[in-house]
């Protein structure tokens, strides 16, 4: 059964995202998501080989990706701990891509790390 997630284009069914916008409906699972950036209302997700756009996002949309698995690099911008590769002074290197380390997250990114 999908449980809302109080907006019209994410919906969480166990560890998938069903993900809707103007080109189509995926069922996302979550531990594929590479990385997520947001602009004002709008976010990417970020897959191994494509990205997904979605529009008119809540602002508390990357606070509802699940704390375990995704971890905050910058203010609009969360990586998938499973998927890092490299970490940087500016940037994480993730399998998808680089993506931007703020000097005010490092910190939290480093704890992260050292606990998985």
């Amino acid at each position: 059964m999908l449980s809302a997630l109080n907006h019209p284009t994410a919906y969480r069914l166990q560890d998938s995202v069903f993900i809707q916008n103007g080109y189509g409906r995926w069922l996302v699972k979550v531990l594929e998501i590479q990385a997520v950036t947001v602009e004002q209302t709008k976010a990417v997700l970020h897959l191994q080989d494509e990205t997904l756009e979605l529009k008119d996002v809540p602002d508390d949309f990357m606070q509802r990706l699940p704390g375990h698995v995704f971890v905050q690099t910058a203010e609009n911008c969360m990586v998938n701990t499973q998927k890092l590769v490299e970490l940087h002074k500016g940037a994480v290197l993730l399998e998808s891509g680089t993506f931007p380390l703020a000097r005010a997250y490092r910190q939290g990114v480093l704890d992260r790390i050292i606990h998985l």
